[in-house]
């Protein structure tokens, strides 16, 4: 009987620490000095020319990437630099093979998917190709001349108008053939 007491009295003080120990872990976690806060100084933005600065995305896999911050029209915002519709990166002016991958004579691009060849604007908005819906974005507060975001708080992109879904748009030499003048040089 002795035995079993001190067996229950263990099991129960190593079961209230592993409690204790979990809860501490997730208030740790969840907390915004924990990484969740990304920011940029306003004044490195220039106008419809995103900066892009690199996060974690909050999950199990905390999944790299990168957060695009962008002047447009008197304001800030911030958008997840990554296609809605399969996930990859989307390139942007500054990115090395931006220029190689995309030329137009007609529009102008902020964002460039070069997995499929959706093109965005410096207000998030899909200006062409197989785009469904705009890019997710971040509410963004500016702060002493300092845009910040905290990555948790992702708003997914409003859906594109009039859209018609193409599952083999890529079956298409030119991804972006319904923008007169667009001119992807990269391929599906």
């Amino acid at each position: 009987m002795r035995r079993a007491r001190v067996v229950l009295l263990v099991t129960t003080a190593a079961l209230v620490l592993f409690v204790a120990m979990g809860a501490i872990a997730l208030a740790e976690g969840s907390s915004t000095a924990r990484g969740y806060d990304y920011s940029v100084a306003v004044d490195r933005l220039a106008v419809d020319d995103p900066v892009t600065v690199p996060v974690r995305l909050p999950g199990p896999e905390q999944t790299p990437t990168r957060v695009a911050f962008v002047r447009h029209a008197g304001t800030v915002s911030a958008y997840l630099a990554m296609d809605p519709r399969y996930g990859c990166g989307l390139l942007v002016p500054a990115d090395p093979d931006f220029d190689r991958l995309w030329s137009s004579t007609a529009v102008v691009a902020a964002f460039y998917d070069n997995c499929g060849g959706a093109l965005y604007g410096a207000d998030g908005r899909c200006l062409g190709g197989p785009c469904r819906r705009n890019l997710d974005a971040y509410p963004v507060r500016v702060d002493d001349g300092t845009a910040r975001i905290d990555i948790r708080d992702r708003r997914t992109g409003a859906l594109r108008t009039g859209f018609q879904n193409h599952d083999d748009w890529c079956a298409s030499p030119n991804p972006a053939t319904i923008i007169p003048g667009a001119q992807p040089a990269g391929e599906c």
